[in-house]
């Protein structure tokens, strides 16, 4: 599938577009990463009709779609957007679901962050600290019993 996705972006020379929502973060990283196609997170068709004209996805899917080189990222305002660290950043953006991005892990298939912001949808941070802390003396028990599930030789210090 990949080759000839990409062999169609070549020879049709368009922009192509592919909408979807979290369920479908697998096919989002592969579209991107195997075939360099730009993905949007977004609304599923049956989610757009119900939806009123007006709301916050309509007016922002057109913006995504027909951006420039920069877009700004918006939730609803009764949605915050948290972060794990404060301030502006810009680049090549990248992520999905939590759960499917994390299942992708150590697979060939795995997502590459290399020089992109993560984003992670329906993620919640449950325990801030800087790695080798967090590896090696975590506060909640949730942390201690994912923990438990991994075995480490070392916990080799961080470098920002």
């Amino acid at each position: 599938m990949y080759p000839i996705i990409r062999s169609l972006k070549r020879t049709l020379k368009v922009r192509w577009h592919f909408l979807g929502f979290s369920d479908v973060t697998s096919l989002h990283m592969a579209l991107q990463q195997r075939c360099g196609l730009v993905t949007y997170h977004g609304p599923t068709a049956n989610r757009l009709i119900q939806s009123e004209h007006n709301d916050f996805t309509w007016q922002s899917l057109p913006a995504a779609l027909h951006m420039g080189e920069c877009l700004r990222i918006q939730n609803p305002p009764q949605e915050p957007i948290l972060s794990l660290r404060p301030g502006i950043a810009c680049g090549e953006l990248i992520g999905g679901n939590l759960s499917l991005v994390t299942a992708s892990l150590a697979t060939p298939w795995e997502i590459d962050t290399t020089g992109r912001v993560l984003f992670l949808e329906d993620g919640k941070i449950a325990e801030e600290a800087a790695p080798e802390e967090f590896f090696t003396a975590p506060k909640t028990e949730r942390a201690k019993k994912f923990l438990k599930t991994f075995e480490f030789d070392e916990v080799k210090p961080h470098r920002d």
